[in-house]
């Protein structure tokens, strides 16, 4: 609804006031004017009647009696000229003459007025219904002290209304003139004020659509004049602010397109606004106003920007605390050859945070350092080890190679899964720290996406190849002989106690195998380093052997996915330690084992920790739909893929991808796996190999058969050996 200009309100509040007024006073006046017209007529009888007692008075010597018909002529003569009714009353109120001839006539008692005058000499009194309504007015004769009788006058109460009416009209038009003048002056003084508003109203819509140079010419004295000077003043002042703002901003851009990093404000919608810095443009080919944030990355992986659309997400939520939410935001980008960081400012507006400011760098050259420093770390770290275990670390470099080669887009997830989660584990304890890393960031990517992450896969083998032709440039890739004092020591007896030949040689050529205590002690410095690095305390290593020697290659994989059970017995089952005190438990301890028994070659890791939860396990199986009804099926699923009893997921385990990959490895070379654990008291992995020692037998009796076709040479005798091996 479209409301009244100030000039018709103006008009229409003088033209209320006034109507007001004039009804307030009309209603005054009108009461006056009643009054005024009755005094006046009562004032008129009262002299004509005043005037007719006198008469009569003088002309009486006695009370009036009725029949006296002397005075009934001048009655009607005077009642001619004065035009009223006039009439003269005996003192007992009959009428002894009257100018319209009612004589005789009595009420039963005397009327208002003549009773009256009767009291104070004179009376008044309005008589009658409807037309009949008559004013009377009485005057007693009085002579010598003595009432002769009454004079009584009356006109009709349509001469008072006559009259009054008459005021009235005059007094309308009165007021109506008045109002229309004052409606005049009204819409004058209406004018008056309207024009100058619509002139600054149009002067404030000039100002407001930019235009500084309006300037209001309004006299100044009054109220409107001084809102004019005000807002030439605040043209002024806006013209020299917006200046001094156009200088800060064109010093600001300046500033924005010189420094390197890309700045954008982003709302919390993700769409990033219109402002930014030179930088951004270049980095990202001008993003349009309105983009998501995330996109303006296109040559990022489709997940690593899905991860971010989804954690910007979480901040429209607000389910967590702003700052909890802005430090899950990813700090690095890979967009193609580019590596960016970011970091997050929030723009509060109040209480509320509204948006964001986003500052983007290019760390490429950072990140390319650090990555150069991890793999300089990992290089010492590994020549460091191969000085105490060249054996255990050339093992775990071979094994890795055959890991990362089987990362390949026609692996299975299952596979893929198991191949990084056990080279993660063994390069984490050989202290190949950034290889670990890696290797936990393609497992979270898979995790997260469901699916083999072919660009991890590719980086992995990528960072592997350039570390291995470090590391061979210093170690090479041949392990040589570990050969213990005693075994030396057997050897030398045999030759000086003459025994045969062919024997003794037999007993050297198989120091080309490699002996398992050499790898359950690799096995065990890994352990006692996982225990410190977890807290645990100072492991026990505790190695049980029979001098058995196997070959390195065929059974590397054994070794390499026995880390996992070692590291589930030093993450899962061995207690921290005040809660091993309050169990009244000693130091940990681990046990490793590998001998022969009964024709078996038996591997075992056991820990003295806590034991596996079974009815955790059940749990955990049950809501995965597995069996657990039996404890076989149990034993099964501590084995099945994707299954974990760890409360959370680490960088050493939660993965439930590590005895799957042990089980399967035990399998692949014609051996059982088992299970034996005890609630607080430990649990034992048990591994068990028929033929080992018929194994071992067959190849050195091959040794044994080349032995004659050796041929003097530097590399003659290697180079049979190892074709007989083969």
């Amino acid at each position: 609804m479209r409301r009244l200009s100030v000039q018709n309100r103006l008009l229409c509040a003088f033209l209320l006031v006034v109507g007001v007024s004039l009804a307030a006073a009309g209603t005054l006046i009108d009461h006056v004017v009643n009054r005024t017209a009755f005094d006046q007529v009562e004032e008129r009888l009262r002299y004509e009647v005043t005037m007719t007692s006198q008469m009569v008075a003088s002309a009486l010597f006695a009370p009036l009696e009725l029949g006296d018909n002397s005075l009934q002529g001048p009655v009607s003569e005077l009642s001619k000229a004065v035009r009223t009714h006039l009439s003269v009353l005996t003192a007992a109120g009959s009428v002894a003459a009257d100018s319209e001839g009612r004589v005789g006539t009595r009420s039963g008692s005397l009327d208002p007025e003549v009773l009256q005058a009767l009291r104070e000499r004179k009376g008044a009194a309005v008589r009658g219904d409807g037309a009949a309504r008559q004013l009377w007015v009485a005057e007693s004769v009085v002579r010598d002290g003595r009432v002769l009788g009454f004079v009584r006058a009356s006109v009709p109460m349509t001469i008072v209304e006559a009259q009054a009416i008459a005021v009235r009209r005059r007094v309308l038009l009165a007021a109506f003139g008045a109002l229309l003048l004052g409606a005049l002056v009204a819409m004058g003084v209406a004018l008056g004020i309207s024009r100058p508003i619509r002139r600054l109203a149009e002067a404030a819509r000039r100002i407001g659509s930019g235009d500084l140079n309006v300037n209001v010419n309004e006299p100044v004295g009054d109220e409107i004049g001084e809102l004019g000077r005000a807002l030439n003043d605040m043209s002024r002042n806006l013209k020299d602010n917006l200046f001094e703002l156009d200088t800060r901003n064109a010093d600001m851009r300046r500033v924005l397109d010189s420094i390197d990093q890309g700045i954008v404000v982003v709302r919390m919608d993700g769409s990033i606004e219109g402002e930014r810095s030179a930088r951004l443009d270049t980095w990202f080919r001008s993003p349009a106003p309105g983009t998501p944030i995330w996109q303006i990355f296109e040559s990022a992986a489709p997940a690593v920007r899905d991860s971010f659309a989804s954690a910007w997400g979480q901040l429209v939520d607000a389910f967590l605390p702003l700052e909890l939410l802005l430090d899950q935001l990813p700090k690095r980008i890979v967009d193609g050859e580019r590596t960016y960081g970011l970091a997050f400012a929030a723009i509060s507006e109040g209480e509320d945070c509204k948006r964001l400011l986003v500052v983007i760098s290019d760390v490429t050259i950072l990140a390319a350092g650090e990555r150069k420093d991890a793999e300089q770390k990992d290089l010492l770290g590994i020549l460091g080890r191969s000085i105490r275990d060249r054996s255990g670390v050339l093992e775990f470099l071979q094994e890795a190679d055959v890991l990362v080669a089987r990362l390949t887009p026609s692996a299975s997830l299952v596979d893929v899964k198991r191949f990084v989660h056990t080279l993660k584990g063994n390069s984490a304890i050989h202290g190949v720290l950034g290889i670990a890393t890696l290797c936990h960031d393609l497992e979270s990517r898979i995790a997260e996406e469901g699916a083999v992450s072919e660009h991890g896969c590719a980086v992995l083998r990528e960072r592997w190849h350039a570390f291995r032709e470090s590391v061979d440039a210093f170690l090479g890739s041949r392990a040589g002989i570990v050969l213990d004092e005693v075994e030396l020591e057997q050897v030398i007896r045999a030759l000086v106690s003459g025994e045969n030949r062919g024997s003794v040689v037999q007993r050297m050529a198989s120091w080309t195998l490699s002996p398992v205590e050499a790898s359950l002690r690799a096995i065990g410095d890994r352990a006692k380093s996982l225990a410190e690095r977890l807290g645990k305390g100072r492991l026990l290593i505790h190695i049980e052997h029979d001098g058995t020697r196997i070959d390195r290659d065929a059974w590397a994989p054994l070794w390499s996915s026995l880390i996992h059970a070692v590291r589930n017995a030093v993450d899962h089952g061995i207690e921290p330690p005040e809660e091993r005190r309050l169990a009244h438990k000693g130091q940990p301890t681990l046990k490793l084992t590998a001998q022969h028994v009964n024709e078996h070659f038996c591997v075992e890791v056991s820990d003295d920790g806590r034991g596996i939860d079974w009815e955790r396990l059940a749990k955990k199986l049950r809501d995965n739909g597995l069996p657990h009804e039996t404890k076989d099926d149990l034993i099964e699923g501590l084995f099945a893929d994707g299954l974990s009893t760890a409360a959370s997921l680490s960088d050493i385990s939660g993965r439930g991808v590590g005895m799957g990959a042990l089980r399967d490895t035990v399998r692949a070379l014609g051996g059982t796996i088992g299970v034996k654990s005890i609630d607080g008291q430990g649990t034992t992995i048990m591994c068990r190999f028929a033929g080992v020692q018929a194994e071992l037998a067959r190849r050195i009796a091959q040794l044994g058969d080349v032995l004659p076709s050796i041929k003097p040479g530097p590399n003659s005798v290697r180079e049979a050996l190892r074709a007989a091996v083969g």
